[in-house]
């Protein structure tokens, strides 16, 4: 649990940075696959790792929500649960749905 608390901050400040990139207009790649090539493949470019927030959700303690958000959005339970977490959020962005955050 220390190194979740301690590596927390360094999360929300990748993702904080996505958010603030799409903000000034800069490019924003979107990737799935190996996470080692990321830095190599877009070294100028901030990169949203699809299956990475996925994860940060479930470490935040969110998931639940947002995958209800999903399903509520037309998704079903039985499809992937990384996808349903970024439909989810899409949903939860449009409607302005709260989500909590206990990490």
């Amino acid at each position: 649990m220390e190194t979740t608390k301690e590596i927390g901050p360094l999360v929300d400040k990748h993702w904080a940075g996505l958010r603030e990139a799409k903000e000034k207009g800069e490019k924003v790649a979107w990737a799935s696959g190996p996470s080692f090539i990321y830095p190599y493949a877009t070294p100028n470019m901030a990169c949203h790792f699809m299956a990475g927030y996925s994860s940060y959700c479930g470490g935040r303690r969110m998931g639940d929500e947002v995958l209800k958000a999903a399903e509520t959005y037309g998704d079903i339970p039985d499809t992937c649960s990384y996808h349903r977490l970024h439909t989810g959020m899409v949903r939860v962005i449009i409607k302005g749905i709260p989500i909590t955050r206990d990490g």
